[in-house]
């Protein structure tokens, strides 16, 4: 690994230039947070819409970086006095860089999760029951943008038999990069469905740019996706249909759910697969979270697991944070499903609620924006007003200005029970007595919304995790 991490390697890797620093130099990580630089880190200044990353390269060498990945003009202007590598285009040299560290990996079996929801929570299933038997590496939280995957797979360990990635679609072409420095043995598909359309444009752009993955797909790998998706699967030729599993709950799939029930307890189903049956639970509440044991399940089939010994270990899982977790206070239920909202998965969270609480008039609904949908938000926000009417919880509280639309829309369909909230702080003195008069507390909202403030109020929730 040593030989990998050297100023040498990096500069041979991207064609970069060498100042002041012997290319015989290891480094331990690469960082591009200086705040987060220990002695013996590379740090790469990277160029955003809110900060430039050269502004901080001398707090990360007083702070122990043994030298800078920065942009040439920067390079020419300090190499003489500074430890730096300069190249022409720092985020693309980290992928560069890698890429490389990927091509190391030949004896690792990378799993790549892709997908409009459902990819955390898909990736830490993956993960959970592939790691009962196997040494892995995955990535943590929901590490899958263009700069952090390329950061943790330049700073896995070496010699680990499996990986598991998360790779995110923000803006065109961002799934094809990760998927290229990736290269999956195994590429499993959530599912496809309307998310960051002020970027993408529209639900086709957002299927297209998801299934350029494909392409990145290994030679003899495998490719997991929805029964929905297998006539778009067949597009790509070097594809061949024994490479490829489909599961869903209709037509002719692999792996298919029946018998589907929620309660408090979790979500009981039974899975049928390559001609087996089992009945299943899983601590975790929600139908949709069905697919993603389903896309989870599969891997386990390719790696010869057996559907009991799947099913022990699905019932061990703990749910990701932010996604449908479920709080007792005394006999009060909070469900918190605010890290992040899409149309597909708030329709998700309003469905499961109505499963679970049997008294509407008990139920007390926080809702929050859905983000990046561009000029389809009020659409999408009048929508959400037709799923809500149709739970007709006894209180709605929207928080934030795009659900503006929310607002105006279930007061002029009749439906008066019902407040509005610029953001979380206005509304932080009043949440103690609101969520007294109810039993069940639900919180739904984009992660930009903050809607954990409220339950830090009452004492309830932790940050999340780092």
């Amino acid at each position: 690994m040593w030989r990998f991490r050297t100023i040498g390697r990096v500069v041979s890797i991207t064609g970069g230039h060498l100042g002041n620093v012997s290319p015989y130099s290891a480094y331990k990580r690469i960082r591009f947070d200086s705040r987060m630089i220990k002695e013996g880190d590379l740090f790469v200044a990277l160029k955003g819409e809110h900060a430039d990353g050269h502004e901080y390269v001398n707090d990360a060498l007083k702070r122990g970086a043994v030298a800078a990945l920065v942009g040439e003009e920067y390079f020419f202007k300090h190499y003489h006095t500074q430890p730096l590598i300069g190249v022409s285009n720092t985020l693309k040299a980290l992928w560069e860089i890698a890429s490389a560290r990927m091509q190391m990996e030949v004896d690792n079996d990378t799993i790549a999760v892709i997908g409009s929801v459902g990819k955390t929570t898909t990736k830490e299933l993956i993960s959970h029951i592939l790691s009962g038997i196997y040494t892995l590496y995955r990535t943590p939280g929901n590490f899958n943008t263009l700069i952090s995957v390329p950061s943790e797979i330049i700073n896995m360990p070496l010699g680990i038999p499996m990986s598991v990635f998360e790779l995110a679609l923000h803006e065109v072409g961002d799934v094809d990069i990760l998927a290229s420095i990736v290269k999956p043995k195994i590429l499993v598909v959530t599912a496809i469905a309307a998310e960051h359309l002020e970027y993408l444009g529209s639900l086709s752009t957002v299927k297209k740019e998801n299934l350029k993955a494909l392409r990145h797909v290994r030679t003899n790998g495998w490719v997991i996706i929805p029964g929905s998706l297998y006539k778009d699967v067949k597009d790509y030729a070097y594809i061949h249909s024994d490479q490829v599993i489909t599961f869903g709950r209709k037509g002719h799939v692999d792996i298919s759910a029946r018998g589907i029930t929620v309660d408090w307890s979790g979500t009981t189903f039974t899975i049928n697969a390559f001609g087996e049956s089992k009945k299943i639970h899983i601590p975790l509440h929600g139908i949709h979270y069905v697919f993603d044991v389903m896309a989870a399940i599969a891997v386990g089939f390719i790696y010869d697991m057996t559907l009991s010994y799947i099913a022990s270990r699905l019932e061990e899982f703990s749910p990701v944070w932010g996604r449908m977790q479920v709080y007792d206070i005394g006999d009060k239920k909070i469900v918190f499903d605010a890290y992040n909202a899409s149309p597909a998965s708030m329709k998700y969270f309003i469905q499961t609620l109505d499963k679970l609480v049997q008294d509407k008039e008990s139920l007390l609904v926080f809702i929050g924006d859905m983000k990046e949908l561009g000029k389809h938000s009020r659409k999408y926000h009048e929508e959400l007003a037709d799923l809500l009417a149709s739970l007709s919880p006894a209180k709605i509280v929207l928080v934030g200005s795009e659900v503006k639309a929310t607002y105006d829309k279930l007061v002029d369909g009749g439906f008066h029970s019902v407040e509005l909230y610029d953001n979380v702080d206005s509304i932080v003195d009043e949440v103690n007595d609101l969520m007294d008069r109810y039993s069940v507390v639900a919180f739904k909202g984009s992660r930009s919304i903050h809607l954990e403030k409220l339950l830090k109020v009452v004492g309830l929730v932790e940050d999340e995790p780092a």
